[in-house]
């Protein structure tokens, strides 16, 4: 396409079929540069194979563009999603048209042309983006927000063991969803120290689970007791040991770290037994930190199974030492998201505030500037629908890369109130996991 334009004259016009790529992907933004300052774009018409104009996958996008050199762009006639050859031999009853204004506010970096499909989808992500911030923005009226991916899930594969592998070296989930090993004891010991009367057969107190087994308020075991998931152990924090972490083979696990010269060192990663779970993007759902749990096979073959809400536990594929974790110890939550997506998925951005656990490179982490409202907020707003559509609009793939997340749309800051954090953390954060949260939320009433 570079190469066309470079050959015509001024005034001479370029007609092409092309993939969809052209107007979305990352590396063709100079392109759409320079169709947009140095030549006049007059038609941009999107195909989807579905009907076998091409005998490739019925999923490809394509579409014809026309161009003249010179001038400067001021709208493109535009349609997506057609499917039928009759459509573009009738073109003129698709067009919508895309005015150069418009790509410049939608994609003021990429110049991405989104898939609107009339007049009305044009006139309501105006309105949208007429009132909003851009995630990305890293100006004073932005959010401040900062995009990171912690482990990748093959290059650092070794440093997360399957999660049956740890339970095979005696780890246990305690009430945290932590996985401990250690010196574990029966609950009835805790109750004869404590002096308390266990509970009688099918008898419970008025408690979550599993604390409604208890003879006693959970706030009245002393501190640094930690109890097993389904309150039936419990282990002091103090009796927790010192361990030198594996791989799944059993071999030593070594890290690189830099010492003190600078340099370069591979040392044994030690500290005590505790690992986390390493989320991925299936474990989520929308303002849902434990949508599904980890059952059994492996890779595109694992099977995974719905966690309902009154029961929402953790049970994720893959633990990592909590030495490992790099987490500020501030961050009481973090808005994670799922970085594989689509267009005509039930949801195309799916997100949710997650424990301060880690996660995989499919699940990135968004970082906005002022603490755990500022986070459930946002996390809430892209819950929305309208912020689902908007999605769709820029989508033509199947990742959710940075380059497009960076120029969706969240409500300004003088729109977003402590109650729209509220009722987000109200949904998403049901459990202890959460109480770092819920005492923040308190304490800034």
């Amino acid at each position: 396409m570079e190469q066309a334009q470079v050959l015509l004259r001024d005034g001479g016009r370029l007609g092409l079929i092309v993939p969809s790529g052209l107007y979305s992907d990352h590396g063709t933004g100079a392109l759409r540069r320079l169709f947009v300052d140095r030549c006049r774009w007059e038609w941009l018409f999107g195909f989807e194979n579905r009907d076998k104009v091409f005998d490739i996958d019925s999923r490809f996008k394509f579409n014809p563009i026309i161009l003249t050199k010179g001038g400067r762009t001021e709208s493109i006639r535009t349609a997506f999603m057609r499917r039928r050859l009759a459509d573009w031999e009738q073109a003129e009853r698709w067009v919508t048209e895309y005015s150069r204004d418009r790509v410049e506010q939608f994609s003021p970096k990429s110049l991405a042309i989104l898939e609107i499909q009339s007049a009305r989808d044009l006139e309501v992500l105006t309105k949208i983006y007429s009132n909003s911030v851009l995630l990305g923005d890293d100006g004073p009226d932005g959010w401040g927000i900062k995009y990171a991916t912690e482990f990748h899930m093959t290059n650092d594969s070794k440093l997360f063991p399957p999660r049956p592998k740890w339970e095979e070296w005696g780890y246990r989930p305690d009430e945290y969803s932590r996985w401990i090993k250690g010196p574990w004891k029966p609950i009835e010991e805790l109750y004869a120290e404590l002096g308390a009367r266990p509970l009688a057969e099918g008898e419970t107190r008025c408690a979550q689970s599993p604390y409604h087994k208890l003879p006693i308020p959970r706030a009245d075991i002393p501190a640094g007791v930690i109890l097993s998931r389904e309150a039936t152990h419990f282990i002091r924090e103090a009796e927790i040991p010192v361990v030198v972490f594996t791989d799944a083979t059993g071999k030593s696990l070594k890290i690189k770290v830099e010492n003190d010269e600078g340099e370069k060192e591979e040392v044994e990663v030690t500290g005590p037994a505790v690992a986390l779970p390493l989320y991925q993007g299936v474990m989520i759902w929308q303002l849902d930190f434990a949508f599904s749990a980890y059952a059994s096979g492996a890779g595109n073959r694992a099977n995974w199974e719905r966690v309902s809400w009154d029961r929402k536990l953790l049970n994720p594929q893959f633990l990592l030492a909590t030495v490992l974790l790099g987490a500020s110890p501030d961050e009481r939550e973090r808005w994670v998201f799922r970085d594989i997506s689509n267009a005509t998925n039930q949801r195309s951005f799916v997100s949710a505030l997650v424990p301060r656990f880690p996660t995989g490179n499919k699940t990135p982490i968004l970082s906005p500037a002022g603490g755990s409202a500022v986070r459930a907020g946002l996390a809430g707003i892209a819950s929305t629908l309208a912020f689902d559509w908007a999605v769709r609009c820029r989508m033509t793939g199947t990742t959710l890369n940075y380059f497009i997340v960076e120029e969706l749309s969240l409500l300004r800051r003088s729109a977003l109130t402590t109650r729209i954090g509220l009722m987000a953390a109200r949904l998403n954060c049901p459990m202890p996991l959460f109480s770092p949260t819920w005492l923040h939320f308190a304490g800034s009433r």
